[in-house]
């Protein structure tokens, strides 16, 4: 059984015969399709194939992408420096602070918000 299909039983259970507005799909079958169109998109398919073999509009395919976190993994190493460390910080609205330990940028950022 492919992707598509199991995909589209996971609907059947899920939504049973829900039509229109009263379809609501679960994170994790978002999640399914999005996953599927950026497997099928690295093959060269297109937005409007992939949701028409996945039974969803092509415009939810496309905001349940945009809707996905941007979050990365970060992975934490200590320091065992006595120094202070020096940190680049960058806001979300552009602000950038270069130069000051950790504990002096935030206190910066806090005053500037």
């Amino acid at each position: 059984m492919d992707a598509v299909q199991r995909f589209r039983q996971r609907v059947t259970r899920e939504l049973g015969n829900r039509q229109g507005a009263e379809r609501r799909y679960s994170g994790a079958l978002r999640a399914a399709a999005v996953a599927y169109w950026r497997t099928r998109a690295a093959a060269g398919d297109g937005l409007q194939e992939v949701a028409r073999a996945l039974g969803v509009a092509p415009m939810s395919l496309r905001r349940w992408a945009a809707q996905e976190p941007a979050f990365r993994p970060v992975q934490v190493i200590p320091d065992d420096r006595r120094e202070p460390r020096v940190v680049v910080t960058i806001t979300a609205d552009g602000v950038r602070v270069e130069g000051l330990d950790s504990d002096t940028a935030a206190q910066l950022v806090a005053r500037l918000r």
